[in-house]
C-alpha cells in the first residue's frame, strides 16, 4: 500500500481489532528508508521501555553460553537490536540480516541483505539466531520454513520475540501517541502489526505441525509479547 503524497498526520480510524489473524500491507513496506527514521527510532524506544529487549536478554541468558557469542539477527531492519546486543553482551559478534538493504544501510556493524527463507550462510555458522518483531510479517505457510532455515545456520538454537495479538496491544499506540509523541507511521503500522501477530495457541499449533516439538512458547505480560526458543535438534 503506497504512502499518500503528504506525510501521514494522524492514524486512520478505518482499522478495527478482529479476534483472528489478519495481514494487511504495512506503510513501512513502501516507505523509503530516509523517511522511516522516526518510525525506526520509535521501534527502538518500544523495545527498550516496553519489554522487547528485556525479554530477548532473558531468553539469551537462559540458553546461551557466556560471550563471546556469534549471533545472527534476522529481520534486523536498521540494526538497532544488534547495537543493543553488542552493548549488553560485551564480546558478542552480531551480524544483521534483512531483505531491505536500504534499511541496513542506516545502521552499523556487519550487515548482509538476505531473504530469511534462504540465508547465505553455512550450517552451524553462528551460535544463536535471534529475530525480533519479524515473525508476524510472515503468512502462516512461511513461518515453519523460515524457522527451519534459522535452525540450519545456528549451532545452539533460535530465539524469537514478537507481538502477542490482543486488543489492548492493538489500541496502545493510538491512545498513548500524545504522551510519547509516536510518529504517525508507528501508530498506523503498530495496529497492523498487532492484528497480524499470533496468539500463543496459534503459534504452538504451527510449530507442532512443522514438527518443531521442542519449541518453547511463552507469553510475557504486561508487555503483550511472545517468545519462542527452539533448541537445535541433534544432527
Amino acid at each position: 500500500m503506497p504512502l499518500p503524497a503528504e506525510p501521514l498526520r494522524s492514524p486512520s480510524n478505518s482499522i478495527s481489532y478482529r479476534p483472528h489473524r489478519v495481514m494487511e500491507p504495512e506503510l513501512l513496506d513502501d516507505t523509503p528508508a530516509a523517511s522511516a527514521i522516526h518510525n525506526l527510532r520509535d521501534m527502538a524506544r518500544i523495545n527498550r521501555y516496553f519489554g522487547g529487549y528485556r525479554i530477548l536478554r532473558s531468553c539469551l541468558r537462559a540458553i546461551a553460553a557466556s560471550p563471546p557469542l556469534r549471533i545472527l539477527d534476522v529481520g534486523a531492519g536498521s540494526t538497532l537490536t544488534a547495537d543493543w546486543l553488542r552493548r549488553g553482551l560485551p564480546g558478542a559478534q552480531v551480524l544483521s540480516s534483512d531483505l531491505r538493504a536500504d534499511l541496513l544501510a542506516l545502521g552499523a556493524g556487519p550487515r548482509v541483505a538476505a531473504n530469511a527463507l534462504a540465508l547465505p550462510f553455512r550450517p552451524n555458522s553462528v551460535d544463536v539466531v535471534v529475530s525480533t518483531l519479524f515473525l508476524h510479517h510472515l503468512p502462516d505457510a512461511l513461518v515453519a520454513p523460515a524457522l527451519h532455515e534459522m535452525l540450519r545456520v545456528c549451532r545452539t538454537g533460535v530465539v524469537v520475540v514478537d507481538l502477542l495479538r490482543h486488543p489492548l496491544a492493538f489500541h496502545f499506540l493510538r491512545h498513548t501517541q500524545a504522551l510519547f509523541a509516536w510518529d504517525p507511521l508507528t501508530v498506523e503500522d503498530g495496529r497492523r502489526s498487532v492484528q497480524a501477530a499470533f496468539t500463543a495457541a496459534e503459534l504452538r499449533g504451527l510449530l507442532s505441525s512443522a514438527r518443531l516439538t521442542t519449541a518453547r512458547v511463552r507469553t510475557h505480560h504486561p508487555w503483550f509479547r511472545l517468545s519462542v526458543y527452539i533448541p537445535k535438534p541433534p544432527a
